[in-house]
């Protein structure tokens, strides 16, 4: 089916980020109000609005005033926000909120009205959102990872199909792990270029090799134990040599420029992002060929 996107590539005709941002954002916010109206309440957008840290008036004001879907605190945010920064930590939340509240991860309440209707909002959205990105050259891809949904934006698509999807489907086994990793790119998302998006990143290689290794040493102390652990995995001897010191490098990088000076440059962060995932993505894959050669 000929849609309106393939025939402004058939005339050559290119649309500026901005201008994506803004149809997306418009097809988010008439998905939500297709699916959410019939049963948003005060109680419900007061719940959703605490998660975000907004300020909403009195529950008895609310009640007298609020009298269509629009009125809502939920709508005008998604309908107001210009920031993509901002809009797709929103839309994450809300997702997420929607999840949680249906109860359906308690299979003893999926058969509950009130919960199902919630989880079909749920679905109903998450799949307009595909479409949406699918159909718009938006740099952002939606991840599912053990219930809970994030955005990220895109890079290079090989290192984020390989490196970083890769690294996020396999880390739902360290769930420690996984939210420092998941931290550290939301913040990337949301453009805040601060030493806490390197700590992130650090951290969550430091806990994967802490749980690898059965240790509880800093990165920078793994030296010897990293170096038995590949060479039992076969790894020779100049990729076991090669790995420690790009690895004492990484570290030495965030004790200078993140931990003590602050120093982070943008420019290097996806960098850093990139090089943490083909960290944790290599041992990983050690992990992976084990349980592949236990099962079969």
């Amino acid at each position: 089916m000929t849609t309106y996107f393939s025939s402004l590539k058939r005339w050559n005709t290119t649309i500026d980020e901005r201008e994506i941002f803004r149809m997306f954002k418009n097809g988010v916010t008439n998905s939500l109000t297709n699916n959410l109206s019939n049963f948003w309440n005060v109680n419900i957008d007061r719940a959703f609005c605490q998660n975000l840290l907004i300020h909403t008036p009195p529950a008895e004001f609310l009640t007298d005033s609020f009298k269509t879907f629009k009125d809502f605190e939920v709508y005008n945010l998604f309908k107001n926000e210009i920031r993509p920064q901002k809009f797709f930590p929103y839309l994450q939340t809300l997702l997420n909120f929607l999840l949680v509240h249906s109860g359906i991860n308690d299979h003893s309440k999926k058969s509950q009205s009130t919960n199902n209707q919630l989880y079909l909002a749920y679905q109903n959205i998450l799949k307009d959102i595909k479409s949406l990105l699918s159909s718009l050259s938006l740099n952002v891809r939606i991840k599912e990872i053990n219930g809970n949904i994030s955005f990220y934006s895109i890079g290079a698509k090989l290192l984020d199909d390989k490196v970083v999807d890769e690294s996020i489907c396999w880390l739902k086994d360290y769930p420690e792990v996984l939210k420092n990793f998941n931290s550290a790119l939301e913040k990337y998302q949301r453009k805040e270029y601060k030493r806490n998006l390197i700590d992130d990143l650090r951290l969550s290689l430091e806990l994967l090799l802490r749980n690898i290794l059965k240790n509880k040493k800093n990165l920078e102390k793994q030296n010897e134990e990293l170096g038995k652990y590949l060479e039992s995995k076969g790894i020779n001897k100049e990729i076991r040599n090669m790995y420690w010191i790009l690895l004492d490098k990484y570290s030495k990088y965030q004790n200078e420029y993140a931990k003590h000076n602050d120093k982070v440059k943008e420019e290097e962060l996806e960098f850093m992002i990139y090089l943490t995932g083909t960290f944790i993505r290599f041992v990983l894959s050690l992990e992976q060929k084990i349980l592949e050669e236990s099962l079969g």
